[in-house]
């Protein structure tokens, strides 16, 4: 009976349990009992899988009433009494946790460990200061973690590192100063990171080095002023970065280094003025970059190198003055540019295509830019545009088909009361005709006076009528000068309007406006005697210098519009002036010679080196010069003899031209051109030995022969300058080891040759062509072809013989009188033929002698030598 009863109590307290609580409200799983002004919570069904329980007045004893919920997937306990975290118990499914809005002070790790397949913990907006060391545990599987709006000032370095599953973590509106570079390093699985409304100053380098699956960051409205290099280092994944609301001043490559994924860039209101060079070498494949709100006053032509995949542009808000003709060559897929609010109107008023290369841009924003004038060249290019926002401008015309290049445009936003309704605009009220509805706005006249307020859409063209306008007209452009360095230049521009409305001067250079500083300017206004006004502004440039080149531009412009001078260049010049000379060198062949030379001068001159009066010389062809631009020196390297010469610097710029000459020597130890030859000859002929010496200074040469040095004799002769030994008549007792020794202050060259001497057979004395030249033995005559040094010495020995008398009455064997037939492969003389050849001396310098020498000696004059041996 006992047993029944208690069975019975069981099960009544099982069917309570799977009833609603009267204060709350119930769909299927989700039990809503917010806001009932509770102490305890209610007893809830066990079915029950979301429990709402926010905005109450529940204490840190909740956790004893909500045990054995074991379906619990989500609790809120938002906007309550908690000081702490709740010891929850049974509650091992629990996988959504929010408790903001409370009165928590610190994390207890204890209370987490009773949780173990928590995955979202929302603490945001309670009073914590201090994330302690190991605060979360190491059991617990977060994958987000909210702790937006309390008062954290310092995150242990340990305190998040067990966190290895959290992909979300937001920490926005606290009290952070800095981020050490061991506060993330454990979240190797994080996606999403918030640190927006913080204190933080400074970005240090590998702060989020671990970060590799890290796709977006926000880190607005902090106080960031510095951004170390290798700040993001390691965010390989890094999609979107939010630097918004900070002190941020330059962009530069350093900082963007390695988020090579980066699609899109905010850093919006921030203080950038400067875009380095190179700035987005690492994020060419950002899609959306916003520098609204800085400091820039100019975009040029290399500010968006780098940037090929860019579609969304905002530069609204900064201070551009100055946008460069090829400024968005590079950026050609962007689709959607906003420049309003900035002081570009020179751009849409005298450019040529400034947007030219835009071919797929949708919409263009340049509201708020003080443009008076729409150039007709202004929207070239812009094909596939369908918005065009003009609007707050005071536009005063529009030049002749200015809108023909917008093909596809749908929306002009326009609100001006300025329009100067004149013949000149007779084409926009047509082109308003033939496209209805585009035009989103006013366009007000404000001249003639008789159309002064009258909407130009609702105008016939034939009210449109040219008279005087009241525009100004340039009557006096600025000229094109050279001026000299320290020189003062004047610069005149006049202008005339027949409107009592004051023109107003002002000048450009390179585009860009002269600030106050820069210019030193007076103005002069007088009647016209057709009531115009002329004005005229001077521009005075005092002590120019390479500060003040550029093309000057004269912009004259009052409330009925805007008039642009032609552009002319004042150049600087200053004629080179050599700040290093080169001096004469002498270097050993094989080593390096090195000539400085530098020049300053304006334009910065060319250098440019020569030899010998010539652009070709050995050096320069076999590959062995080197200049070098940063060391302002000329290098030889492997120096030869070949190279010898005066070398020439030249300095040239748009001024004039400067040289200045060296000499350089290459010294050359003594070395044999052609290996010394053994000789064998038969007795009574002729024998040449060749020591054909090379070097720098000129080698001296010794003979020897077995030793011992050999003397000029009657038989004996030394020609080219001692490389040739001629010895007349051979002997057997010439036979021996011939040696050459070559001598200059680098060293010395020893070469040997064996000259052989064998007896000949006894001719006869009848003598033919073919063979008189062995049997005379007197008369030799050798032709020599030898490399010395660069030139080519040539050299023919005739020796003058004694016994010329024993041979007066010789005969050729047919009888006749012999011929002596010498030939090269171009020529061919006979005796009779003759010709004489002029040998220069060994010294002559310059002398190039054909490759072949032919000498042509008539018999007569033989006869003649043979006679009186003296006369040859």
């Amino acid at each position: 009976m006992l047993l029944l009863v208690l069975t019975a109590s069981a099960v009544a307290a099982a069917l309570a349990t799977d009833i609603c609580p009267s204060q709350c409200a119930c769909l299927d799983g989700y039990v809503d009992c917010s806001r009932k002004a509770l102490g305890q919570p209610p007893v809830v069904p066990m079915w029950t899988e979301t429990l709402e329980l926010s905005m109450n007045r529940l204490g840190d004893s909740i956790g004893q009433h909500l045990g054995n919920l074991s379906s619990l997937h989500e609790l809120r306990l938002n906007r309550n009494r908690l000081s702490a975290l709740p010891q929850f118990r049974g509650l091992e499914h629990l996988r959504a946790l929010a408790v903001s809005h409370n009165r928590i002070e610190s994390i207890d790790s204890s209370a987490l460990k009773l949780l173990p397949n928590l995955q979202h913990l929302d603490i945001s907006r309670n009073l914590i200061t201090i994330l302690q060391a190991d605060c979360f545990g190491s059991a617990l599987r977060l994958r987000s973690l909210n702790l937006n709006y309390n008062a954290i000032e310092i995150v242990a370095s340990n305190a998040l590192s067990q966190l290895r599953h959290l992909t979300e973590l937001k920490i926005n509106g606290n009290r952070l100063k800095t981020l050490e570079q061991e506060t993330f390093s454990g979240l190797r699985s994080l996606r999403r990171l918030q640190i927006t409304d913080n204190h933080i100053e400074v970005i240090n380098g590998l702060t989020f080095r671990n970060l590799h699956h890290l796709k977006h960051l926000k880190m607005r409205n902090n106080r960031i002023h510095t951004l170390m290099d290798g700040a993001f280092h390691g965010c390989v994944s890094l999609i979107s970065l939010d630097l918004d609301l900070n002190g941020i001043s330059t962009i530069s490559k350093r900082w963007l280094f390695n988020l090579t994924n980066l699609s899109q860039l905010s850093v919006s209101e921030n203080r950038i003025g400067d875009i380095e060079m190179d700035a987005w070498e690492f994020v060419q494949h950002l899609e959306n970059l916003d520098l609204s709100g800085n400091r820039l006053v100019s975009i040029g032509r290399m500010t968006l190198m780098g940037l090929p995949d860019l579609k969304r542009l905002n530069l609204r808000g900064n201070s551009l003055s100055s946008i460069d003709e090829a400024a968005f060559h590079t950026t050609q897929r962007l689709t959607i540019l906003d420049l309003s609010a900035n002081e570009i109107s020179w751009t849409i008023e005298d450019q040529s295509a400034p947007f030219g290369a835009l071919r797929h841009l949708k919409s263009l924003h340049l509201a708020s830019n003080c443009i008076k004038s729409v150039n007709c060249k202004a929207f070239i290019g812009l094909n596939s545009l369908h918005v065009l926002d003009l609007r707050d401008n005071g536009i005063t015309s529009f030049q002749e088909d200015a809108l023909e290049p917008l093909q596809s445009l749908r929306e002009l936003h326009l609100n001006t009361t300025s329009l100067l309704c004149d013949c000149h605009l007779q084409w926009l009220n047509i082109w308003m005709g033939e496209h209805p509805g585009i035009i989103l706005g006013d366009t007000i006249c404000n001249f003639p006076v008789w159309l002064r307020h009258k909407n130009l859409q609702d105008l016939q063209v034939v009210n449109l009528t040219c008279s005087d306008s009241p525009k100004p007209q340039i009557l006096a452009q600025p000229v094109a000068q050279m001026a000299l360095k320290g020189s003062n230049v004047t610069l005149e521009c006049s202008a005339i309007s027949t409107s009592g409305s004051p023109m107003v001067f002002q000048w450009k250079r390179d585009n860009v406006q002269l600030t106050e500083y820069e210019r030193q300017e007076s103005t002069q206004s007088q009647p016209d005697i057709d009531n115009a006004t002329v004005a005229t502004s001077q521009l005075f440039l005092r002590n120019v210098s390479h500060e003040h080149m550029g093309r000057y531009q004269c912009v004259v412009s009052n409330s009925y519009g805007v008039t642009y001078s032609t552009k002319n260049r004042i150049a600087v010049g200053i004629l080179p002036i050599f700040r290093k000379t080169p001096s004469n060198v002498t270097v050993v062949a094989g080593a390096t010679a090195r000539l400085d030379c530098a020049a300053g001068g304006e334009p910065r001159p060319q250098m440019a080196w020569q030899k010998d009066g010539g652009n070709d010389f050995p050096a320069a062809r076999e590959r062995r010069m080197h200049v070098m631009p940063t060391d302002d020196a000329f290098f030889i390297i492997n120096a030869k003899t070949s190279d010898q010469g005066v070398y020439t610097c030249t300095a040239e710029n748009d001024v004039g031209v400067v040289k200045v000459n060296a000499t350089l020597i290459v010294h050359e130890a003594p070395s044999f051109s052609k290996p010394m030859e053994n000789k064998e000859v038969t007795v009574g002929s002729a024998s040449v030995l060749e020591c054909l010496a090379s070097g720098s200074p000129k080698p001296q040469l010794r003979w020897t022969k077995d030793g011992d040095a050999i003397d000029a004799t009657e038989r004996h002769f030394f020609a080219a300058e001692d490389q040739l030994l001629i010895i007349v008549g051979t002997q057997l007792g010439d036979s021996g080891m011939y040696e050459c020794e070559m001598k200059n202050d680098l060293g010395v060259a020893i070469g040997g040759a064996r000259l052989t001497v064998v007896a000949g057979a006894l001719g006869i004395k009848t003598l033919t062509a073919t063979t008189i030249n062995d049997i005379v033995g007197i008369v030799v005559i050798t032709v020599v072809l030898c490399a010395v040094v660069t030139s080519i010495v040539w050299v023919v020995i005739i020796y003058k013989a004694k016994k010329a008398s024993t041979m007066h009455n010789f005969v050729a064997g047919d009888g006749t009188t012999p011929q002596m037939l010498y030939k090269t492969p171009e020529h061919q003389h006979d005796a009779h033929s003759a010709s004489t050849a002029t040998l220069p001396d060994d010294d002559t310098p310059g002398m190039a002698p054909p490759d072949n020498l032919v000498v042509n000696i008539h018999v007569n004059q033989l006869h003649r030598m043979l006679e009186d041996p003296e006369s040859a």
